[in-house]
Formats: structure tokens, C-alpha cells, sequence
């Protein structure tokens, strides 16, 4: 039996020695059934490689529903003897396989357009394919849901997930709209690693600590642009390339510019922290004994990130100041605290 409408391919066949595979996958998950009844749920990405649900038991009951933008599908069986169930579901397509079912089955389809079909089926060893096709090649969407529930006297639930890991290089060309030809030269320069994890930092600075709520905005009258508005293109560009920073240590002050690392701008509202460790400090403390955690605030009328230290209470001696800016830059520098508690930069 096959229909056509409105782009749908939906055909049924019943069988003799239908044979379902079990293709490799990127994720597994297996449930013990002679464990008792099971109940699961799950979401994935399926345009192109499918979900797939596959129950071994004996003496099955199972309720199988799959649904995207496009369709639902729902299958209801109960089984005599042994059950080999083997379902897959994408965006566009289905296809359901039963071998050799002793019992009854029930399936129903329906189309986001409007159409539906139910097949009953009542076996006596036959086998069953159903294949479910909306005949759309490309889609937006990208989800799958599944809902499984199945009891059986023994046996197992699979779920596969044959979903692989996105190549960076390919989710990058797709959400910076960033030629092909200069990522492969990115990944060429800088490696594999630094890639994604520049891919990362940009994905996550919307809302994440790089930059200081109610900052500086757009571009300053001294060539100072925000952070915050930075779009995460530049901010992959820039994860990669490594901010640019000067600075200098006056009076117990420390001085320090940002600077993009392509055009030289000023970056003015970054989520600045400071560290200061003592080195050597006495018993019992030992180790590095951590004196100072703040933040390294912007100073407008300085044009600069300023911060002045207050060493009152510091030991005399050797310390080391540490500039985090969040996953885009970490630095480290040398100091000295004086005995009259004045705050100088020092060699290592």
C-alpha cells in the first residue's frame, strides 16, 4: 500500500525474513529489562543521522511515540514470545521494523500538513516495515523526541543516538558566516585545540563574565570600544590571535590597556580580576599565601585599567601579581613589597 500527498511517502510491507541492522553510533544507552518497566525520554539532533529505539524481550509491551516539526508517530504493541523491535526516526523520515511478531500492533502517523495513517495488525509470525518519508531533503529543524515505555519478562531497551560530534570548522562557517578556506588556515596556524576552544569563549560571552555589566558603549572618543559589544566572531578572532596589554607599576599603582589584537583599539569594560600571592611567607602558612582578590576596575578619566595597592598589612618581600580576563588572557608579573610597604615591580 503506498500513498502520496502533500510530498508524503508512506508505505507499509508485510514480510517473510525481514532483518533490521544495528549501524554503529555516537551514543548508547541500554536499559536491563528484566529489571521492570521502563520509561524514557530523549532529545536529539536528527536530520541526518537518526535516533534509534530497539527492544529484545520476551513477552513485550511497548509504546513507541516519535515527533518533530514535521510529523508524530506512535506505535503500541504487545507481543508473545519474543519481540525484536527496531524503530529509527529523523526530522523527515521513519521507519519502523518488527520480526516475526506473535501479537498485536498498532501504528498512527500524522503530518504537520494534515495527513494521517494508522495501521492495525494483528501477527502471527510475519514480520513489519513501515517506512515514514515527508520527502523534504533540508530542513531548520533539528530535533527528534522520543518517549519509550516498555515491559517485557527479560530482554533490553537500546537507544542510539547516531548523531557524531559537529566539526567545529563547520558550526563556526556557519554562525560567523566565516570563509572556509580562512578557517582551515586558522586551524593550520593555531591547531585543532585553540580553535574550538576560541569557538567556545565566543559562544559563551553573551551573558558569561568577559564583560562588566553596564560598561562603556560602542566606541569611545579615544578609540576605547566595549567588549560587550563585540560580536562573537570577533570575539572568536580574537580568543585566537591573544589580547594585546601594556602596562607599568607607579606609587603602588598598577597601570594596564587592553588592546585589540588586529586594529589596536582600546578595550575598556573587560572583566578584569587581580591576584596577588606572597611567595615565601613564615610558618605555618607556607606555599603561596594568597593576600589580595579583587577586581582590576576600568578608570575613565585614567583611559586605563588602574589599581592601586594598599600594602599596609603585607609582609616585606617577594610577591607576584596575577591578571586574569576571563578565557581571553592570563598574565602573570613579579613584585616586591618593600619595608616602608611600597609596592614595586621586580625581575624574576
Amino acid at each position: 500500500m503506498t500513498t502520496k500527498q502533500v510530498g508524503l511517502i508512506f508505505s507499509l510491507l508485510v514480510a517473510l525474513g525481514l532483518t533490521a541492522g544495528l549501524p554503529a553510533s555516537a551514543a548508547k544507552v541500554v536499559f536491563d529489562l528484566s529489571k521492570g518497566p521502563v520509561r524514557f525520554g530523549y532529545i536529539c539532533p536528527g536530520v541526518y543521522n537518526p535516533i534509534e529505539i530497539i527492544i529484545l524481550g520476551e513477552n513485550a509491551t511497548a509504546q513507541i511515540e516519535l515527533s518533530t516539526d514535521h510529523y508524530t508517530s506512535y506505535t503500541e504493541l504487545s507481543a508473545r514470545e519474543e519481540l525484536r523491535l527496531h524503530e529509527r526516526g529523523a526530522v523527515t523520515w521513519l521507519d519502523l521494523v518488527v520480526e516475526s511478531l506473535i501479537g498485536r500492533l498498532s501504528f498512527s502517523a500524522a503530518l504537520s500538513a494534515g495527513p494521517r495513517f494508522q495501521v492495525e495488525l494483528t501477527g502471527t509470525g510475519r514480520s513489519l516495515l513501515v517506512e515514514l518519508s515527508t520527502g523534504e531533503e533540508k530542513t531548520p529543524d533539528q530535533t527528534v523526541r522520543a518517549l519509550v515505555q516498555v515491559a517485557a519478562e527479560s530482554g533490553k531497551l537500546i537507544v542510539l543516538d547516531g548523531t557524531p560530534p559537529p566539526d567545529s570548522l563547520d558550526l563556526i562557517a556557519q554562525r560567523y558566516g566565516i570563509p572556509a578556506e580562512e578557517l582551515a588556515q586558522l586551524r593550520e596556524q593555531f591547531g585543532a585545540f585553540q580553535v574550538a576552544k576560541a569557538f567556545q569563549t565566543a559562544e559563551g560571552h553573551h551573558g558569561s563574565p568577559l564583560a562588566v555589566a553596564g560598561g562603556a558603549a560602542g566606541l569611545g572618543e579615544n578609540g576605547c570600544v566595549s567588549i560587550r559589544d563585540l560580536p562573537p566572531a570577533e570575539l572568536f578572532r580574537i580568543s585566537l590571535a591573544g589580547l594585546r596589554y601594556q602596562g607599568y607599576l607607579q606609587d603602588s599603582t598598577l597601570y594596564m590597556r587592553l588592546f585589540h589584537p588586529a586594529n589596536g583599539l582600546s578595550l575598556c569594560d573587560a572583566r578584569v580580576t587581580i591576584t596577588v600571592v606572597e611567595l615565601d611567607p613564615p610558618a605555618p602558612l607556607g606555599g603561596n599565601h594568597v593576600v589580595l582578590w579583587d577586581v582590576f576596575p576600568y578608570d575613565d578619566l585614567a583611559q586605563c585599567y588602574r589599581y592601586q595597592f594598599d600594602a599596609s598589612g603585607w609582609r616585606p618581600g617577594a610577591y607576584r601579581v596575577y591578571i586574569d580576563v576571563g578565557r581571553l588572557l592570563s598574565f602573570s608579573l613579579p613584585l616586591t613589597v618593600t619595608d616602608w610597604h611600597q609596592v614595586v615591580a621586580r625581575r624574576d
